[in-house]
């Protein structure tokens, strides 16, 4: 029997581990605090940095505090203003400049686009573009940490789909060096037979009455070596096998 396996299935069983939740929690959490920090400012920074810039002095109008300090060096806000050709443009931009009202600097603006500028050495983003690169790779661990997951939630829609419920028995049970909340894990191995040929599948788990020795398990009809203990999965699933 294949059976068809809808949206809310895959959801069920890509949750079906607190693994699962944790990851996708970290990974909505990354993604808010990124787009909270994230401005045009960094925006204009990677330009800078990436795009094709040239070089014009220009001279400071104001500075302001940011009551932010960076090893141990006060930041502070520069508005400047430069010429290029007559055309007055200004800006502002972040650092440690150390500059007074008035000094003559240079300013490093984008080619095509001369409002997108700063003074050199100073930053568009208060935190320039350190935290965006952090936040992006934190960001993309967790997407490839979410892909596997995703590959494993895909093994499990197979058996689901072509799902054999079968008996096994516990080979044996060993303890694992993690813990969760305090309580150790446990690694327990059962085998069981399908089509004259003997599998074992992993179970792992924190709670001492999952201990049971003999335990049913769904496999992979097309697959055989793929399979999981039946009473882990969620009870929508549980009921579309049944």
């Amino acid at each position: 029997m294949n059976r068809q396996l809808s949206i809310k299935n895959y959801i069920s069983l890509f949750f079906i581990s607190t693994y699962a939740k944790v990851i996708t929690g970290i990974f909505l959490g990354s993604a808010v605090i990124f787009y909270l920090i994230y401005s045009e400012g960094d925006t204009d920074d990677f330009k800078l940095n990436y795009g094709s810039t040239n070089v014009a002095y220009g001279y400071v109008v104001n500075i302001e505090s940011t009551n932010v300090s960076v090893n141990d060096e006060d930041v502070e806000r520069y508005f400047y203003r430069f010429s290029i050709d007559g055309e007055v443009f200004g800006g502002d931009c972040y650092g440690s400049l150390y500059v007074d009202f008035d000094e003559k600097v240079k300013v490093q603006y984008l080619k095509s686009d001369p409002d997108v500028s700063r003074i050199v050495g100073g930053d568009n983003s208060i935190s320039g573009l350190f935290m965006i690169y952090f936040m992006g790779v934190v960001l993309i661990i967790l997407v490839i940490l979410m892909v596997r997951h995703f590959r494993k939630t895909m093994r499990y829609a197979g058996i689901t789909a072509n799902g054999v419920i079968t008996k096994s028995t516990n080979r044996y049970v060993e303890p694992t060096n993690v813990s969760i909340n305090d309580q150790p894990q446990f690694r327990l191995i059962y085998d069981y037979e399908a089509f004259d040929q003997s599998y074992s599948v992993e179970h792992k788990t924190i709670y001492t009455d999952d201990f049971k020795m003999t335990e049913r398990i769904v496999y992979d009809r097309n697959q055989p070596e793929n399979a999981i203990i039946f009473s882990t999965l969620p009870i929508s699933i549980q009921r579309l096998i049944h």
